[in-house]
């Protein structure tokens, strides 16, 4: 057992976190502005590329998630460094955002540290084997619309919940969270049947009311 003045020891999960918490409110007080570099590229993806030298002065590396804004509006970018391609100064800015944010050559980006995403721990329970709650399911469903999670990471959510299976309560969680990160249909009032086949030979009729 831990004596009560012993100090905590660099592994110390409780000085893990307030390490990390501290490292994070940092960069709330320090801002990371840099002009645009538009790059002639459509990704698929929401990527910024920042200078290798300059992105490690902030503490920001390839593969990071980060906050984007311009004139208010904000989103969520996978960062890629480089030596070459762009400067001290400078975001490469592919045509995915430079179209979204209907950015022009030489104007300002803020660049913005992002807490870790809590979906990650709730993932690592889920291949676990362990019950979520529900609104660890909610969040997990949020970030993922947020564009919070990367592919590697949603794939976890994912692999999780085909190998260990939903029980009932977080079934019922999921679909609650899925409707509501998206648009709704009323139905009204009015009571409201469907029908399924389930095996193919079986009527099933379900009452949604």
């Amino acid at each position: 057992m831990k004596k009560k003045n012993e100090p905590k020891h660099e592994h110390d999960p409780v000085n893990f976190v307030e390490k990390e918490t501290k490292k994070i409110d940092v960069w709330k007080f320090k801002s990371y502005i840099c002009k645009v570099k538009k790059l002639d590229i459509f990704t698929g993806k929401n990527i910024i590329v920042l200078n290798t030298d300059e992105a490690k002065e902030h503490d920001m590396y390839s593969g990071y998630r980060t906050e984007i804004r311009f004139k208010g509006k904000k989103l969520i970018a996978i960062v890629d460094t480089s030596d070459e391609l762009v400067k001290p100064g400078q975001v490469g800015v592919f045509k995915d955002i430079a179209d979204q944010f209907k950015l022009r050559e030489g104007e300002t980006l803020d660049i913005v540290h992002m807490n870790r995403p809590a979906s990650i721990e709730y993932i690592k329970k889920k291949m676990d084997k362990q019950t979520l709650f529900p609104h660890q399911i909610k969040t997990i469903v949020d970030e993922i619309m947020d564009g919070k999670l990367s592919e590697i990471e949603t794939s976890a959510w994912i692999t999780s919940t085909y190998i260990n299976g939903l029980s009932d309560s977080e079934i019922v969680a999921l679909t609650e969270a899925t409707v509501q990160s998206g648009e709704t249909l009323d139905l009204g009032n009015k009571c409201v049947m469907d029908k399924h086949c389930i095996p193919k030979d079986i009527p099933t009729i379900v009452r949604n009311s």
